[in-house]
């Protein structure tokens, strides 16, 4: 078959959505490098959304310029994302927070749109799959050795100094020393909680790359970063990617072995020796260097071995995923809404120790359930998790039935292989984290997903009937000027309403730096601003509200605080609406905020035992009323 030659323009989007998906995947794991810890979840995931809607946008200008969409519309997996884009923005109507959930289900179909253009882009130009592995293994190989320096209490920041270096390029790498100051492997590069689900994988997909190019010198550098990421992962003693490793790589081992041995044996005898010897040197020398840095599989077994410390963090998680649970269950079909866990985290941690005193271990809001699964029931409904897993199935179900009825060479086949088992790693270590919510996971995943996908995807294309060449006036005009330029414009919207709550998160923090400093004007200035940016910025109208109350503009104060309370359910929150209550004589009101606020934190904290002083004063008010 052979399809028109697209229009030169076509040609050059192709290579612009390319630079794109390069830059994307090169920079999304390196951005979280600031001085900012919680960076994951402000700047790398504004970078990796704004530089997806561009790529995104591009490819779709590019189909456009070449006439291809009746191909795109018999692409696999089009169906099953078209169902799960479909669920998560009908899912946001039901979200208290609609706009956040809105731009997260946007999020989702942008990443899906990054799987189906790498897909298209490599099924089409076999050198982009190199060109892009470049762009994934750079940026792996760097994190994985911060990861482990990170993890020894290098001092980024003085080598920094030691080198010369200033301003933005000193910031960068004092952001390097940021998570080892937190003094544990939590936040750490090579922990699952940042990029722990990143190494997860792209490990066994390195090693398939190694395994293919036994015989050439592109066995290093991939050899080499499977080695390294696996001493990282090691090291930090990742807790759910390693059980999400060693499961998938068995799994995948099976259905590797289940797709016959006479096919796979065509990459012959000597390779396969070659094969046992490097996984068991490679093995051999990622525990000698894991021991050589004192962090071996004894040190692992104590650690575990650790009830004080272990048992906490299991009954932190369990906790958490009990909280996810009771919010599915309040809305099985449609869900919280996507986004939303955080947001209702504490109403129903409140539900789930109604008859009994919260413990002091969860009296910090847990911002996502350390467990994607059962947060995407929470969010999206039971419905929606069963959509979302179903086009996970129907992706493996689909790659594994084309390799069963089409003969691949051998590297093509040990390539899906070793994609299919990071993949399936990624997803069941997200039983025990939150990798899905880490854009430098997100990203790396549908990438790998597209690399894999592509020769299912070029044998689709192949099916269909040579398309016409020729094209309406009224068509030439629709596909060569008036649609880019929809999509083009579409496209910049979408980063414009991805950069505006990174841009409020922003003046948010310079508003409460000014308010903790009594620079209240200015804050109040600040505030607002940001609230203009992000009306769901529950936290900023919190602050406004207690401005307002310092004005005694008790009306505007309460207006505030009750919308925050829509996207910002918390116990601060409460506890000033009691007092705003309280001070215009709104006695019975105030007792209602107070009693919930002290249901939400343990009686051995503070803010507890402040907030319960006030209630004992408002109850005494009631009880002298006649």
């Amino acid at each position: 078959m052979s399809n028109p030659s697209p229009p030169q323009a076509g040609r050059v989007v192709d290579r612009v959505v390319e630079a794109l998906l390069w830059v994307l995947l090169l920079f999304t794991p390196l951005v979280i490098n600031v001085t900012n810890v919680d960076a994951y979840r402000t700047v790398q995931a504004m970078f990796a959304s704004c530089l997806a809607a561009l790529a995104v946008g591009a490819w779709c200008v590019s189909i456009t310029l070449a006439r291809r969409w009746p191909q795109i519309a018999r692409m696999p997996m089009l169906l099953p994302l078209a169902l799960v884009a479909a669920w998560l923005l009908l899912s946001a109507t039901r979200s208290t927070a609609p706009g956040m959930s809105l731009l997260s289900g946007l999020n989702v179909i942008l990443y899906s749109g990054v799987f189906l253009a790498v897909a298209d882009l490599v099924g089409r130009v076999a050198a982009a799959r190199t060109r892009l592995l470049v762009a994934m293994i750079v940026p792996f190989a760097l994190n994985s050795l911060a990861g482990i320096l990170q993890y020894h209490r290098f001092d980024f920041l003085g080598a920094g100094r030691g080198l010369g270096l200033s301003g933005s390029n000193l910031n960068y790498v004092a952001g390097l020393d940021a998570p080892a100051k937190l003094g544990s492997a939590a936040g750490m590069l090579g922990n699952q909680n940042v990029l722990g689900d990143y190494l997860v994988v792209l490990i066994p997909f390195c090693l398939a790359l190694a395994i293919i190019h036994l015989r050439s010198w592109k066995v290093v550098p991939y050899a080499g970063a499977a080695l390294l990421g696996a001493v990282a992962l090691l090291d930090s003693l990742t807790r759910g990617a390693w059980v999400g490793t060693l499961v998938a790589g068995t799994l995948v081992g099976a259905i590797a072995l289940a797709y016959g041995w006479q096919r796979l044996r065509q990459v012959g005898r000597k390779v396969l020796i070659a094969l046992g010897l490097t996984l068991l040197i490679g093995g051999g020398g990622m525990l000698i260097a894991a021991e050589t840095m004192d962090m071996g599989l004894g040190r692992a077994i104590a650690k575990i071995q650790n009830t004080n410390s272990s048992n906490r963090t299991v009954q932190q998680r369990l906790n958490a995923w009990d909280v996810a649970k009771l919010m599915a269950v309040d809305s099985p079909v449609m869900g919280q809404g996507l986004g939303t866990y955080k947001i209702h985290y504490f109403s129903f941690l409140a539900k789930k120790y109604a008859n009994e005193p919260v413990p002091d271990m969860m009296q910090h809001r847990y911002v996502q359930a350390h467990n994607d699964l059962i947060q995407l029931a929470a969010e999206a409904g039971y419905v929606g998790f069963l959509v979302g897993m179903g086009a996970l199935l129907a992706f493996a179900w689909g790659l594994l039935r084309f390799l069963w009825k089409r003969t691949l060479p051998a590297r093509e086949a040990l390539l899906i292989f070793g994609g299919l088992g990071g993949m399936l790693a990624m997803v069941l270590s997200a039983i025990f984290g939150f990798p899905f919510h880490i854009a430098a996971s997100a990203v790396a995943f549908a990438a790998i997903g597209g690399i894999i996908a592509a020769p299912w995807f070029a044998a689709t294309r192949e099916a269909l009937p040579e398309l016409a060449s020729a094209e309406m006036p009224t068509m030439r005009v629709l596909n060569r000027a008036i649609l880019p330029a929809a999509i083009a414009c579409f496209s910049v919207a979408l980063v414009v309403g991805f950069y505006r709550p990174y841009q409020a998160d922003m003046l948010i923090k310079q508003g409460m730096e000014l308010y903790q400093s009594r620079q209240i004007p200015q804050a109040r200035a600040i505030l607002e601003e940001a609230i203009a940016l992000d009306g769901e910025r529950g936290d900023a109208r919190m602050v406004l509200g207690i401005i307002h109350t310092a004005y005694q503009e008790y009306p505007k104060s309460v207006q505030m605080m009750n919308q925050a309370l829509k996207s910002y359910d918390d116990v601060t929150l409460h506890f000033y609406l009691g007092r705003v209550y309280e001070a215009m004589n709104e006695l019975s009101l105030a007792k209602r905020h107070y009693e919930r606020a002290t249901h939400y934190f343990p009686p051995t904290t503070d803010i507890y035992r402040a907030v319960e002083v006030r209630l004992k004063g408002v109850n005494e008010q009631l009880l002298s009323k006649p």
